[in-house]
């Protein structure tokens, strides 16, 4: 995927010269993170972010699994990831603005110590991302891809929407629907 998203961000900064480019491969556990400009990468970067951090029993809210990382993500709450319990409205909320935050923080390079928190990964990628591409960060082409962009074009589509076409319910028992819609707004 990292590859993918490397070809795709050359491929989409060569067609737009002197445009920064963000190609955002987005998937279940990752999100692959590349900014082109004038044919070249100039950086990429990998977050914890994806639609299968908690995944469900199917046909329920109810958690089969949760990880360390959607864990993180809720280190500031009282919710709790049990396996067994149903995730409540809240905890799926934060759960995906969290992760659209930390792809937004990153995308247009505000990283913040909230954000920090929940993916450490970041401190690594935050200092000085690309000088080459300084006052570009306001006006970026974003493009996304992967099975989460996938969901985008549906719902834009209108094939599905976010936890209504089965009330409470998700298309593939995870997280990916919300975190689609999300990203759409």
């Amino acid at each position: 995927r990292r590859r993918r998203c490397h070809e795709q961000s050359v491929a989409q900064s060569e067609a737009m010269p002197d445009r920064l480019i963000v190609n955002v491969d987005i998937g279940g556990g990752t999100s692959n993170i590349a900014w082109g400009l004038n044919g070249e990468v100039l950086m990429t970067a990998s977050l914890h972010v994806g639609a299968r951090h908690v995944r469900f029993e199917p046909g329920s809210r109810r958690i089969a699994a949760a990880t360390p990382e959607a864990r993180r993500l809720l280190f500031d709450t009282s919710e709790a990831l049990e396996i067994g319990s149903v995730l409540s409205a809240e905890a799926s909320r934060l759960l995906v603005e969290r992760q659209v935050d930390a792809l937004e923080d990153i995308i247009f390079n505000r990283v913040s110590a909230r954000v920090l928190r929940a993916f450490p990964e970041l401190v690594q990628a935050a200092p000085g991302i690309i000088d080459q591409a300084t006052g570009r960060w306001d006006r970026p082409a974003i493009n996304f891809s992967g099975g989460v962009a996938d969901l985008m074009a549906r719902i834009r589509q209108g094939a599905t929407r976010p936890s209504t076409s089965h009330p409470g319910l998700s298309l593939y028992d995870d997280l990916g629907e919300e975190l689609a819609a999300a990203l759409l707004n």
